[in-house]
């Protein structure tokens, strides 16, 4: 059972019709006994915890009411928590991978790439020799390379050149060669059209 399984279960037995007040002192204990340490000042408020009450009487049952408000309080503040941590993640999923372009107001381009491309050439390089030899395999990292300084420098024709001289290298090398390639091709080719 999970920790909002949990305090649900609490807040359901709030409602329970407790006759004597003994059991609901002993259910309120109980919560406390769970709840004390994570939720700050559960007692703050409590006829219970109030010694100065004139007539000696405790309202009980208007303490369990403040207690199941506390606890929906403190699943509610939970359930945020995670749905934080969730869209966090997400954030953060999302930017793997992107690719960034800005432009300044002189129409001077910075295209950061961030296509890891040692991703890229690890993939090459797994290429099996029998398909693409080490030189190469060797030949095709350096002309991937190529792309991204290309690309850096903001010239786009001669990275479209670079691309297409890539595509023919690979013509011929088979599937595996190309698939290793394609991916980081087809994000750069966005960039470049």
């Amino acid at each position: 059972m999970g920790k909002i399984d949990n305090i649900n279960k609490y807040i359901v037995e709030c409602d329970k019709v407790r006759k004597s007040e003994v059991e609901k002192y002993d259910f309120l204990n109980e919560v406390f006994a769970v709840y004390g340490d994570e939720i700050g000042n559960i007692h703050e408020g409590l006829d219970m915890y109030r010694y100065h009450l004139g007539d000696g009487s405790i309202d009980y049952d208007g303490d369990i009411v403040k207690v199941k408000a506390k606890l929906i309080n403190y699943k509610d503040n939970l359930e945020l928590e995670e749905q934080k941590r969730k869209d966090e993640l997400e954030i953060a999923r999302l930017r793997q991978g992107n690719i960034s372009i800005s432009s300044s107001s002189n129409n001077s381009n910075n295209i950061n790439v961030q296509i890891s491309l040692e991703q890229v050439i690890s993939t090459i390089e797994s290429i099996p020799d029998e398909i693409m030899t080490k030189e190469e395999k060797e030949e095709l990292e350096d002309k991937v390379s190529g792309i991204e300084a290309t690309l850096r420098s903001g010239k786009k024709e001669k990275a479209r050149e670079k691309v297409c001289g890539v595509l023919k290298f690979l013509a011929d090398k088979g599937a595996d060669a190309l698939i290793a390639v394609l991916p980081y091709l087809g994000q750069v080719a966005g960039l470049i059209k």
